[in-house]
């Protein structure tokens, strides 16, 4: 068997397999629902009070937890009650204290004011004696002088009769002065002895306020830890209802699991039993196509699938690359993979060119390996596993490595689900459902991938799909290649051709049975990007949405 009829077998069986794990996959998920649909079948019996007798021990249990599940209830309504209560008392006891509190507070302005009031007249008479007082002595010294002027002989009779009239004035103005301070005195005394009290008052309001302020703080303290044990208490009940509830569900989907057995027509239950036999013919179905799938395998086929394996790992991804890109982008019809054939080899060699000269050697090494057990014994000398062929190639993918790093021109480390889903736009009228993100690794390369699906107007689809290739990323040189091979066509079963979107050259494909179209392209020799969408029209909304994504928030 040569290197091509490998990959077709090989190829062929990856299909078969990738089929059986999307079935087997399908499988669990339909068992996840019959589970579902199984315990609200026993829920709405139980609920519907159809006659469970055949049932007796799971109707015990049931009965049993539900008496239990209607304890904790209760419980829980009390606690939520005392709760309340709690909390009514808190903002009474709060309001009362704020009550009391501004009440005091009140007063305590009322002195206030009296006591500046008192304070300011205070200052004010002190003041006024304080001026007085300067008076006099400006005036005794104005009289000194005076006296002297006048005891000196050069003064003549005029100027000392008119230093006589101001000493006298000085005496007059002396003893209002006098009386006035003396007034003050008594003023400032009188005020003294009123602010006394008022201040006394004052302390004492101060005080009651914090008085009041303190006992709030305890009264409040006791309250909020009382709601706090309350609180706990109700959650420590919720959770053991969340217990019992997923207990519940097991008897519910036990009791389901036996009226389905028995075939009950109740029509209190005729919806719940019609979902339950629909997905029982679902996982029928699905158990069926895979049994024919797993007829399917033969030892040949499972060889040529592990010879592939040997082969892709040796050859580092590139040979694969071209094939799976190809056959992924272009179909996979008998027409095509004669196509696919003609050009491969001829890729496979043009790529070897400008690979390491370790994995180029290596390539040729398997090639000729392969060659030679297709004339001896097709079993001879081929990995057999999956473990077999890492450890031949943990070398092989290291230089990989080395060289992918070479050409980003940095250490690679593998997106995140946040780098990747960076990349990803808003439409305007679309829903973006929930990002699905894997990561895989294998001997030292690692890549990731996110896929998404956008809905918009009239339930149509795109689907978005992101792999960065990572510390692999150096096949991703056989693009170039690719995007030079004469691979255009259309027929009756659609066409596919390169063109170029936004100033990117892509892959753009449409399958008439399907009507599936998809554009594929590369981004900065590391990411593979793929949209998708159903019908031919749609193709458009592919080609503008292009534009529209973040690549240049991809590292």
């Amino acid at each position: 068997m040569n290197i091509k009829e490998i990959f077709q077998e090989g190829i062929k069986d990856s299909k078969r397999r990738w089929a059986l794990h999307k079935k087997k996959r399908l499988l669990r998920q339909k068992e996840k629902l019959y589970s579902q649909q199984l315990t609200s079948l026993g829920k709405k019996a139980w609920e519907s009070r159809i006659d469970l007798t055949p049932y007796g021990n799971l109707k015990d249990i049931i009965s049993t937890t539900q008496k239990q599940h209607n304890e904790l209830k209760t419980r829980v309504e009390e606690l939520e009650n005392q709760k309340q209560e709690t909390e009514d008392k808190r903002k009474q006891e709060n309001d009362s204290f704020e009550s009391r509190k501004k009440e005091v507070e009140d007063k305590k302005k009322e002195v206030d004011f009296q006591l500046d009031k008192e304070k300011k007249a205070l200052k004010d008479t002190q003041k006024d004696s304080d001026n007085a007082k300067n008076r006099l002595n400006h005036i005794a010294k104005e009289k000194e002088q005076l006296k002297q002027k006048a005891a000196d002989e050069d003064t003549s009779n005029i100027e000392k009769a008119e230093i006589q009239k101001k000493l006298d004035a000085f005496v007059l103005e002396k003893e209002e002065l006098d009386k006035k301070i003396k007034e003050a005195e008594n003023t400032i005394k009188n005020t003294n002895e009123k602010i006394t009290p008022i201040a006394e008052e004052l302390e004492k309001l101060q005080k009651e306020i914090s008085d009041i302020r303190a006992e709030q703080k305890e009264v409040i303290e006791t309250l909020d830890q009382s709601l706090a044990e309350t609180r706990g208490k109700i959650n420590e009940c919720n959770n053991k209802l969340k217990e019992l509830n997923k207990e519940q569900d097991v008897y519910f989907e036990q009791l389901g699991e036996k009226l389905a057995i028995a075939g009950v027509g109740d029509e209190a239950v005729s919806e719940e039993f019609a979902d339950v036999r629909g997905t029982e013919k679902d996982m029928a179905d699905i158990k069926n196509k895979i049994d024919n799938l797993d007829k399917a395998e033969t030892s040949a086929s499972r060889r040529s699938f592990y010879t592939m394996i040997g082969l892709i790992i040796a050859s580092v991804i590139v040979i694969i690359l071209v094939i799976i890109l190809l056959s992924t982008l272009f179909g996979g019809d008998e027409a095509q993979n004669t196509e696919i054939e003609s050009t491969t080899p001829q890729a496979v060699s043009e790529v070897q060119k400008n690979l390491p000269p370790q994995v180029a050697e290596t390539i040729e090494k398997y090639k000729q390996r392969i060659a030679e057990s297709s004339k001896k014994d097709e079993t001879a000398d081929t990995p057999k596993t999956i473990e077999e062929a890492m450890e031949k190639m943990n070398t092989v993918t290291g230089e990989m490595k080395k060289q992918s790093e070479k050409i980003q021109g940095k250490e690679i480390i593998v997106s995140d689900k946040p780098a990747l889903m960076a990349a990803l736009p808003t439409i305007t009228g679309w829903t973006m459902q929930e990002p699905q993100y894997e990561k895989g690794s294998f001997a030292q390369l690692e890549t990731s991938h996110l896929h998404t699906t956008y809905i918009g107007p009239g339930s149509q689809k795109i689907e978005v799909n992101i792999t960065d290739t990572a510390s692999a990323s150096v096949a991703l040189q056989t693009w170039r290649i690719i995007l030079q091979m004469n691979l255009n066509r259309e027929d009756e079963r659609g066409y596919q051709k390169i063109t170029t979107v936004n100033n990117i050259p892509v892959i753009e494909r449409y399958d008439k049975k399907s009507h599936e179209v998809s554009l594929g392209f590369i981004f900065k020799d590391r990411y593979m990007m793929e949209l998708q969408s159903q019908g031919k029209d749609n193709m458009t909304l592919l080609k503008n949405l292009v534009p529209q994504l973040h690549l240049s928030k991809l590292q």
